[in-house]
């Protein structure tokens, strides 16, 4: 625990289990382009990009060994007979994986829609062409769990290089990338309108999006995080331009709808007939635990 005026953070290591009969517990990194994680609960949702969803079950993160050889060694090294994770005081071991099983998708970032019914996962693809889908799940409001291999909704917008998303009361909120030299946008789509529109400018390099409801007044916010040169570092900066969108506003920029302003697209609401997306438990999940 940590003193909650003065928290301190701290990098965790998330694994891979790699159990093998007669063998101590062992695991190895997760080698995947991590697009987006949404937290529920003890769930931790990594969205792999090609492959599905992979889920860490924050209960079971434990503390290795930093001293010796440990930053150059990940899992179980039978010469210190302890555990390290490249130098990281704490591992986190995946506890399950989904693998893409229906209509192909791209798991590009993850949020957390708490806004009517059960909480929903909600999963959005990043396309340089043509149009993206955003399709969710349900998750037990308890366990945090996904609750169908089904997945429970879905849209398509003509909206491209989509870094995050994040929905609530219906209404949809956009981070789009502009390249490594142009500021990106924040788009729209309100529950009333048929079409997302342009609602402002982010920084260069925007990321995932999130949600928070608080304060006692019925405010809300949203957190955005940016990419920060070649290194892929996110920063936890806060975007004045998402809070106002969330608390309800209808103005847009100046650009909203203009074909060929930088965004490259007229942003609308596509329709058409929806494939069916669904996911199933992988080889890749393993329950063994330390």
């Amino acid at each position: 625990m940590t003193d909650s005026a003065k928290p301190r953070y701290e990098h965790v290591l998330l694994v891979e289990p790699r159990a093998m009969p007669g063998e101590p517990y062992d695991f190895g990194p997760v080698n995947v382009h991590a697009g987006g994680i949404a937290w529920h609960r003890n769930r931790l949702y990594v969205a792999d990009t090609k492959g599905g969803l992979r889920v860490f079950n924050t209960d079971q993160m434990f503390r290795v060994s930093t001293g010796g050889p440990a930053r150059s060694w990940c899992g179980y090294n039978a010469g210190t007979r302890k555990y390290c994770a490249y130098g990281y005081r704490y591992a986190l071991p995946q506890s399950r994986a989904y693998d893409n099983a229906g209509a192909r998708l791209v798991y590009s970032q993850a949020a957390i829609d708490h806004s009517a019914g059960p909480p929903t996962l909600l999963v959005s693809e990043f396309k340089r062409s043509g149009t993206s889908w955003v399709v969710r799940w349900h998750l037990n409001p308890v366990t945090g769990a996904i609750t169908t291999e089904e997945a429970r909704g879905q849209e398509q917008f003509s909206l491209l290089r989509i870094q995050g998303a994040v929905s609530w009361r219906g209404h949809h909120f956009f981070s789009l990338s502009n390249g490594t030299k142009r500021r990106g946008w924040l788009a729209a789509r309100e529950v009333w309108a048929t079409r997302p529109g342009l609602f402002g400018r982010l920084s260069i390099g925007p990321e995932d999006l999130g949600f928070s409801a608080y304060g006692g007044t019925g405010a809300s916010g949203g957190w955005g995080s940016t990419r920060a040169g070649a290194t892929s570092t996110r920063c936890g900066c806060r975007a004045s331009v998402v809070r106002r969108a969330f608390r309800g506003s209808t103005r847009t920029d100046q650009a909203a709808g203009k074909t060929g302003e930088r965004g490259g697209h007229r942003p609308r609401r596509a329709v058409g007939k929806c494939p069916t997306w669904t996911i199933m438990t992988s080889s890749r999940c393993s329950s063994t635990q330390r």
